[in-house]
């Protein structure tokens, strides 16, 4: 652990194996003809450069994860200097760039926004990962499945209200397109279509009492989205 080793049975001759984290593993015959003068024999290891490994190379969120980890380990020796680039504006990682000692590990998080993403099945994205030892490339697919949402069934707008409101949301992740339309001429809304990822959108529901005749009545109004 010094550097230095005796060898007392001299002559002699002896196999030499050194093994270290930071080094190539140095195996070689050394012979001391005479035990006269204080014979030395000197070795020089050779360093072992930096080796990037990473833990997987696929990341798949499914349909409901939003970070997943993934490990970058030095394997080699030397210090391991690694960085990933910001190539999607929906993909979040931290830490993006990092130094590790030889044979030392940092976990790396990934998160993902769906909410820009119709449904459907989503790959053919990837993460480069370039370093001194190597470079590497992670891929990354998920699932998104929007799921549409009405904060109401019914409407009842009695003998004077001309107007009223619901709302529709994404009850999951993704996005979706929708259109409204209704089976009474005197029944609309305001919009007619949209499209929702995380935000909530107010549609007005609109009567027109001038078009029909004194009595009850009751209309149906259809929402239809990309996603049922």
């Amino acid at each position: 652990n010094n550097g230095r080793t005796e060898f007392t049975r001299l002559p002699g001759e002896y196999n030499v194996v050194i093994s270290h984290d930071s080094y190539e593993r140095y195996s070689e015959m050394v012979s001391f003809p005479s035990s006269s003068g204080n014979p030395r024999e000197t070795v020089r290891l050779t360093p072992r450069p930096p080796k990037l490994n990473i833990d997987k190379s696929q990341l798949d969120f499914g349909d409901k994860s939003y970070i997943l980890g993934i490990t970058i380990t030095n394997t080699g020796g030397g210090l391991l200097e690694w960085e990933i680039p910001e190539n999607y504006s929906w993909l979040e990682v931290t830490p993006r760039n990092g130094k590790l000692e030889g044979s030392s590990s940092e976990t790396v998080n990934v998160k993902i926004d769906r909410s820009t993403f119709n449904q459907g099945k989503q790959d053919g994205y990837s993460i480069p990962i370039s370093s001194n030892g190597g470079n590497a490339t992670i891929n990354i697919s998920f699932q998104v499945s929007p799921k549409i949402a009405i904060n109401t069934q019914d409407l009842i707008l009695g003998h004077d209200k001309d107007s009223d409101g619901f709302t529709i949301s994404n009850a999951e992740s993704g996005q979706f397109d929708y259109k409204i339309v209704t089976d009474k001429g005197w029944l609309s809304t305001d919009p007619e279509e949209g499209t929702v990822s995380t935000e909530s959108d107010p549609i007005t529901v609109l009567v027109d009492r001038s078009t029909i005749p004194l009595g009850n009545h009751t209309g149906k109004i259809y929402v239809n989205s990309t996603n049922g």
